[in-house]
């Protein structure tokens, strides 16, 4: 988990700095963080571009992960998501699609919506089906 902090740290989002590591067998396969597709403008340059509360001028950590192992034919079926925070339904969902066999996080997305809530539940729910394990990895610092 300490290297998706360190990846966080490459965000360039304003609001929230999320790193993401994918690892198989215990070697590092993929990294990323939250920030603006290539050659567009960053958040930290020009603000945030918000809608309903979240930034969506940036790529979240986990698809940009993917992105880069993509890219450069890594694969990453049986390896395990380390993420500092709740991945959103679409990344979970995403992780899945690679064929993950974990996804842990350090940190809860605020639930002060019930959208959240409904996402969170739908993201367990098919985590479970898919035998995925979904957990809160507690912080070491």
């Amino acid at each position: 988990m300490a290297l998706a902090r360190t990846a966080s740290l490459r965000g360039t989002c304003l609001r929230l700095q999320v790193g993401c590591v994918i690892a198989v067998n215990g070697d590092v396969r993929a990294t990323g963080y939250n920030g603006s597709i290539p050659g567009d403008v960053h958040c930290i340059d020009v603000g945030c571009d918000m809608s309903n509360g979240s930034c969506v001028r940036c790529v979240h950590a986990e698809i940009n992960a993917i992105c880069r192992a993509a890219r450069s034919g890594v694969n990453l079926i049986g390896g395990i998501a380390y993420v500092t925070h709740e991945p959103c339904r679409a990344c979970a969902y995403a992780l899945a699609c690679t064929e993950v066999k974990a996804i842990y996080f350090e940190k809860l997305r605020e639930s002060n919506t019930r959208q959240v809530s409904e996402d969170r539940e739908r993201v367990q729910a098919a985590m479970e089906t898919s035998g995925i394990t979904l957990s809160t990895l507690p912080s070491l610092t």
